[in-house]
């Protein structure tokens, strides 16, 4: 059986709502290609989080 492949734009914060789709998919089975622009996610105050989603995702 194939597993879905989804694509989530937006993913370095763990608080974020590209996180949270990522990790319901994720728990439903999903391979996730997963992206974020950290020149924009530098200037929005919260700062890039990337370290953050090392918990959760599995290589």
């Amino acid at each position: 059986m194939n597993k879905p492949l989804t694509l989530i734009t937006g993913v370095s914060r763990d608080q974020g709502i590209g996180a949270a789709i990522a990790r319901k998919l994720a728990s439903e089975g999903h391979d996730l290609y997963l992206t974020h622009w950290s020149p924009f996610d530098a200037t929005e105050g919260v700062g890039k989080r990337l370290d953050s989603l090392n918990g959760w995702l599995k290589n």
